[in-house]
């Protein structure tokens, strides 16, 4: 078992795998990486709903939907 001052110090140069003996549960890693890993999280969500959004444009457009009756549509469909 490590002490906390040195998962600290381990974490800095690489991420720390936590396991109970049986399984993986979780890991410690440096806020460097952390960032990198939620900046990526981030612009594949962005990405995504890029996508999403125009292949919605594209259908609605294909449907004769206008941009206006696609609001109307999305607001109607949050009441």
């Amino acid at each position: 078992m490590q002490t906390l001052p040195s998962l600290l110090k381990e974490i800095k140069t690489q991420a720390v795998v936590i396991s109970d003996g049986k399984e993986e549960l979780g890991a410690l890693v440096s806020m460097k990486d952390y960032e990198l890993i939620r900046r990526a999280k981030v612009e594949t969500f962005l990405r995504m709903s890029d996508e999403l959004g125009e292949q919605m444009r594209t259908r609605a457009a294909v449907d004769g939907l206008t941009p206006e009756d696609l609001m109307k549509l999305l607001d109607r469909k949050a009441s």
